[in-house]
This record gives C-alpha cells, structure tokens and sequence, in this order.
C-alpha cells in the first residue's frame, strides 16, 4: 500500500494525460500515455507555448511521415510523436492545467486555494 504524499496535488486530467504540482519542490509532473515529464514554471510555460504555436497541419504537409508529429524536447535528445487526437488532448491538458494555476506566481499555488 502507497502512500498519499500531501505535497503532490493534480491540477488536470483527461483521459491519457494528467499534470500534478508539487507543492514543497515547486516542479510540475506531466503524465501522457507512458511518458512523464517534470518542469519547473518556466519550462512549462514554454512548453504551453509551444503547443499553443503548432500549427498540426502545416506541419504535416511538410513531412514525409505524416501521421505523426515529431516534438523535439531540447537541450535533451527526446523526441515525442504526437498524433492529431494526441495533440489536441495535450493542449486541453495543458490549457485546464493553466486554468487552474497562476504560472506567474512563485509560490506555486493553485488560484483555487485562495478563495
């Protein structure tokens, strides 16, 4: 039997996808499928930003694989392959996480929290 650690709280979910904050540390946890990814505020907001920028079907009509769309996670060699559903689930996960909390706020908590 595991634990609940108090300091990890899930800001979203959808249906392949979740993204905790944690609480003590400051960083953000991205589940998607089978891949987890952990941010600090800044890189999150850039990597909201970066889905906000893609344009799916410009870029695939540009690809010669064009069922898939290649994100390149850098400075690392990671290179995640997205497709049109995947996506479009990403950026609602990744724009119900925002909703919820303030990316400008250093103490990292969640707007809900203030009321």
């Amino acid at each position: 039997m595991t634990k609940h650690n108090p300091f990890w709280i899930m800001l979203q979910r959808t249906e392949r996808g979740r993204v905790y904050r944690n609480f003590c540390c400051g960083i953000l946890q991205l589940e998607f499928g089978n891949i987890m990814l952990r941010f600090e505020t800044d890189g999150f907001r850039r990597f909201i930003d970066f889905f906000d920028e893609l344009n799916y079907s410009l870029y695939l009509s540009h690809r010669c694989v064009r069922r898939k769309l290649a994100v390149e996670l850098h400075p690392t060699t990671v290179i995640l392959t997205l497709n049109r559903k995947e996506v479009a689930e990403m950026r609602q996960l990744l724009h119900g996480a925002r909703s919820v909390i303030d990316l400008t706020d250093t103490r990292c908590r969640p707007s809900y929290l203030d009321n």
